[in-house]
């Protein structure tokens, strides 16, 4: 997804790349261009307006979304694509839609990126 962006998605600014991981998104980010890696899960949330995530399970989505509600996230569009169940998606929707910030549900991808666009 990430590589489609950069190379068809006619972004001004580069893609912030974060993975827990972060050897991972180095490579990532050196194979795709027009990118940036975060050193921080907090310092790619707080730089994009827009958060595409997609996470291994339903424990590293807890984990990283309780990192992420504790931030200032009003006004930001979160796009989760783990593949959870869906009452876990409707729980972590109605978190995310209280503090502000918009809630795309689309799981069902099978990469570890989150990633924000400014």
């Amino acid at each position: 997804m990430t590589k489609n962006l950069v190379e068809k998605g006619n972004i001004e600014h580069p893609i912030i790349l974060y993975n827990r991981t972060k050897s991972r998104a180095e490579t990532h980010c050196s194979l795709i261009g027009h990118s940036t890696v975060a050193s921080s899960l907090q310092e790619a949330i707080v730089a994009s307006d827009i958060i595409w995530s997609c996470l291994e399970n339903e424990n590293a989505v807890a984990e990283t979304f309780e990192q992420i509600l504790a931030l200032s996230i009003q006004g930001k569009l979160f796009i989760e694509c783990s593949t959870v169940l869906p009452d876990e998606m409707a729980t972590l929707s109605k978190k995310v839609l209280a503090t502000g910030a918009e809630f795309v549900a689309m799981p069902g991808w099978s990469v570890t990126f989150i990633g924000g666009i400014l």
